[in-house]
Protein backbone atom coordinates (compact mmCIF):
# COMPACT_ATOMS: atom_id res chain seq x y z
CA UNK A 1 0.00 0.00 0.00
CA UNK A 2 1.29 3.35 -0.81
CA UNK A 3 2.71 5.91 1.94
CA UNK A 4 0.21 8.34 3.44
CA UNK A 5 2.18 12.21 3.10
CA UNK A 6 0.40 13.88 5.64
CA UNK A 7 2.17 16.69 7.18
CA UNK A 8 0.27 18.45 10.22
CA UNK A 9 0.69 22.16 10.50
CA UNK A 10 1.24 23.65 14.14
CA UNK A 11 1.58 27.10 15.41
CA UNK A 12 -1.43 29.13 13.81
CA UNK A 13 -4.93 27.97 12.98
CA UNK A 14 -6.94 27.71 9.63
CA UNK A 15 -9.12 29.92 10.95
CA UNK A 16 -6.86 32.82 12.29
CA UNK A 17 -6.66 34.03 8.06
CA UNK A 18 -10.59 33.96 8.17
CA UNK A 19 -10.54 35.94 11.50
CA UNK A 20 -8.15 38.36 10.26
CA UNK A 21 -10.96 38.98 6.97
CA UNK A 22 -13.19 39.37 8.95
CA UNK A 23 -11.80 41.75 11.24
CA UNK A 24 -10.82 44.00 8.00
CA UNK A 25 -14.09 43.77 7.10
CA UNK A 26 -16.29 44.04 9.95
CA UNK A 27 -14.03 47.51 10.62
CA UNK A 28 -15.00 48.88 7.21
CA UNK A 29 -18.24 47.76 7.32
CA UNK A 30 -18.65 49.31 11.47
CA UNK A 31 -18.00 52.83 10.30
CA UNK A 32 -20.82 52.67 7.62
CA UNK A 33 -23.39 50.94 9.58
CA UNK A 34 -24.46 50.34 12.95
CA UNK A 35 -25.73 46.88 13.82
CA UNK A 36 -28.98 45.88 13.29
CA UNK A 37 -29.12 42.78 15.02
CA UNK A 38 -27.44 42.12 18.21
CA UNK A 39 -25.12 39.20 16.80
CA UNK A 40 -23.21 41.74 14.38
CA UNK A 41 -21.78 43.53 17.65
CA UNK A 42 -18.40 43.32 18.06
CA UNK A 43 -18.17 40.83 20.92
CA UNK A 44 -20.25 38.47 18.76
CA UNK A 45 -18.18 38.85 15.76
CA UNK A 46 -15.08 37.75 17.81
CA UNK A 47 -16.79 34.64 19.74
CA UNK A 48 -17.78 33.79 16.10
CA UNK A 49 -13.80 34.12 15.11
CA UNK A 50 -12.86 32.02 18.34
CA UNK A 51 -15.12 29.24 17.51
CA UNK A 52 -14.06 28.94 13.90
CA UNK A 53 -10.47 29.10 14.61
CA UNK A 54 -10.84 26.54 17.68
CA UNK A 55 -13.20 24.43 14.67
CA UNK A 56 -10.43 24.57 11.89
CA UNK A 57 -7.74 23.57 14.71
CA UNK A 58 -9.43 20.81 15.33
CA UNK A 59 -10.44 19.16 11.93
CA UNK A 60 -6.71 19.79 11.41
CA UNK A 61 -5.70 17.56 14.50
CA UNK A 62 -7.73 15.30 13.53
CA UNK A 63 -6.95 14.78 9.95
CA UNK A 64 -4.81 11.94 10.06
CA UNK A 65 -7.25 9.71 12.76
CA UNK A 66 -10.22 10.36 10.34
CA UNK A 67 -8.40 9.29 7.62
CA UNK A 68 -7.16 6.32 9.23
CA UNK A 69 -10.91 5.66 10.04
CA UNK A 70 -11.97 5.86 6.93
CA UNK A 71 -10.07 3.21 5.56
CA UNK A 72 -10.85 1.09 8.54
CA UNK A 73 -14.25 1.52 7.28
CA UNK A 74 -12.56 0.75 3.84
CA UNK A 75 -11.68 -2.35 4.36
CA UNK A 76 -15.04 -3.40 6.01
CA UNK A 77 -16.39 -2.50 2.45
CA UNK A 78 -14.59 -4.57 0.67
CA UNK A 79 -12.08 -1.52 0.07
CA UNK A 80 -8.59 -3.05 0.58
CA UNK A 81 -6.42 -1.86 -2.73
CA UNK A 82 -5.22 1.50 -3.01
CA UNK A 83 -6.10 3.25 -6.79
CA UNK A 84 -2.18 2.68 -7.45
CA UNK A 85 -1.85 -0.93 -6.39
CA UNK A 86 -4.99 -1.93 -8.36
CA UNK A 87 -3.70 -0.44 -11.51
CA UNK A 88 -1.09 -2.38 -11.39
CA UNK A 89 -3.06 -5.57 -10.97
CA UNK A 90 -5.24 -5.05 -13.82
CA UNK A 91 -2.37 -3.35 -16.20
CA UNK A 92 -0.37 -6.88 -15.88
CA UNK A 93 -4.21 -8.77 -16.54
CA UNK A 94 -5.24 -9.51 -13.14
CA UNK A 95 -8.27 -8.58 -11.29
CA UNK A 96 -7.54 -7.11 -7.89
CA UNK A 97 -9.62 -9.94 -5.60
CA UNK A 98 -10.61 -9.07 -2.16
CA UNK A 99 -11.58 -12.07 0.36
CA UNK A 100 -12.56 -10.30 2.96
CA UNK A 101 -11.64 -11.48 6.47
CA UNK A 102 -12.26 -8.17 8.38
CA UNK A 103 -16.21 -7.79 7.50
CA UNK A 104 -17.31 -11.61 8.90
CA UNK A 105 -15.33 -10.76 12.00
CA UNK A 106 -16.81 -7.25 12.33
CA UNK A 107 -20.66 -8.95 11.75
CA UNK A 108 -19.87 -11.38 14.26
CA UNK A 109 -18.71 -9.13 17.14
CA UNK A 110 -22.10 -6.48 15.88
CA UNK A 111 -24.24 -9.80 16.30
CA UNK A 112 -22.49 -11.04 19.47
CA UNK A 113 -23.51 -7.45 20.84
CA UNK A 114 -27.05 -7.66 19.82
CA UNK A 115 -27.40 -10.87 21.54
CA UNK A 116 -26.16 -10.44 24.50
CA UNK A 117 -28.00 -7.07 24.82
CA UNK A 118 -29.74 -6.50 28.47
CA UNK A 119 -32.15 -4.58 30.12
CA UNK A 120 -31.87 -2.06 33.22
CA UNK A 121 -32.74 -3.60 36.59
CA UNK A 122 -32.28 -1.46 39.77
CA UNK A 123 -31.51 -2.89 42.84
CA UNK A 124 -33.15 -2.05 46.10
CA UNK A 125 -30.88 -1.08 49.14
CA UNK A 126 -32.58 -2.26 52.11
CA UNK A 127 -36.24 -4.17 51.91
CA UNK A 128 -38.01 -1.13 52.34
CA UNK A 129 -36.78 -0.39 49.18
CA UNK A 130 -38.06 -2.99 46.81
CA UNK A 131 -41.58 -1.48 45.69
CA UNK A 132 -39.49 2.23 44.49
CA UNK A 133 -36.81 -0.31 43.08
CA UNK A 134 -39.28 -1.89 40.76
CA UNK A 135 -41.14 1.15 39.69
CA UNK A 136 -37.42 1.94 38.71
CA UNK A 137 -36.97 -0.79 36.42
CA UNK A 138 -40.20 -0.66 34.84
CA UNK A 139 -39.98 3.59 34.23
CA UNK A 140 -36.70 2.90 33.22
CA UNK A 141 -37.30 -0.12 30.56
CA UNK A 142 -40.30 1.62 29.35
CA UNK A 143 -38.30 4.91 28.69
CA UNK A 144 -35.56 2.32 26.78
CA UNK A 145 -38.51 0.84 25.09
CA UNK A 146 -40.22 4.27 23.74
CA UNK A 147 -36.37 5.26 22.25
CA UNK A 148 -35.73 2.23 20.98
CA UNK A 149 -32.59 2.88 22.39
CA UNK A 150 -31.37 -1.06 21.94
CA UNK A 151 -31.67 -0.23 18.40
CA UNK A 152 -29.89 3.10 18.60
CA UNK A 153 -26.98 1.25 21.28
CA UNK A 154 -26.10 -0.97 18.28
CA UNK A 155 -26.25 1.19 15.49
CA UNK A 156 -23.47 3.18 17.71
CA UNK A 157 -21.73 0.37 18.32
CA UNK A 158 -21.30 -0.63 14.91
CA UNK A 159 -20.06 2.64 13.96
CA UNK A 160 -17.37 2.01 16.68
CA UNK A 161 -16.11 -1.55 15.76
CA UNK A 162 -16.06 -0.63 11.67
CA UNK A 163 -14.11 2.75 12.49
CA UNK A 164 -12.33 2.14 15.40
CA UNK A 165 -14.16 5.31 17.32
CA UNK A 166 -17.34 6.11 18.72
CA UNK A 167 -18.63 8.02 16.17
CA UNK A 168 -22.38 8.11 17.05
CA UNK A 169 -23.92 8.15 20.96
CA UNK A 170 -27.52 7.49 22.24
CA UNK A 171 -29.22 9.97 24.78
CA UNK A 172 -32.88 8.19 26.17
CA UNK A 173 -34.94 10.51 27.98
CA UNK A 174 -38.70 11.12 28.49
CA UNK A 175 -39.85 13.97 27.70
CA UNK A 176 -42.77 14.99 29.85
CA UNK A 177 -45.04 18.10 28.69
Amino acid sequence: MSELNFQPVYGRAPGDQYGQALDEQLANEAAVVAPDNPLDDEASQATLRQLLSWYYLEKERQALNRLEMAMDADFYDNLQWSPDDAQILKDRGQMPLVFNEVAPMVDWLIGTQRRTAVDWRVLPRSEDDVDAADVKTKVLKYVSDINRTQFTRSRAFSDAIKSGRLTGWADSYLELC
